[in-house]
């Protein structure tokens, strides 16, 4: 799991205006993130896959929905304060003459 690649991934798409579809990600990352932080629970040599099924039964408990949606908010401004930053901070390098327009 490379949460680094997703998580430059939900910048980009906030930088470039995609919202929902970063919120969407959001979600996909914090329940991919929670699902194997309960697989380190399990012993040594256990099957990833057997912690699955439970965690998609414990949010289909109404609270349990809200705390994930609720995460999923908080993480969501948090990506896009900085796509805000980087976007200044790319203004800031063209201005100066550092790095062409062109780049991404």
């Amino acid at each position: 799991f490379d949460g680094v690649q997703m998580l430059l991934h939900m910048l980009d798409l906030e930088m470039q205006g995609h919202t929902l579809e970063m919120k969407r990600h959001c979600k996909q990352y914090l329940m991919l993130r929670n699902i194997l932080d309960l697989a380190k629970q399990l012993p040594p040599r256990s099957d990833v896959r057997q912690v699955i099924r439970p965690f998609f039964k414990q949010i289909d408990d109404p609270e349990k929905r809200a705390e994930l949606d609720k995460e999923t908010d908080n993480f969501a401004v948090n990506i896009q304060r900085r796509a805000v930053q980087k976007k200044q901070e790319e203004a800031e390098r063209i201005a100066k003459g550092e790095v062409d327009e062109e780049v991404e």
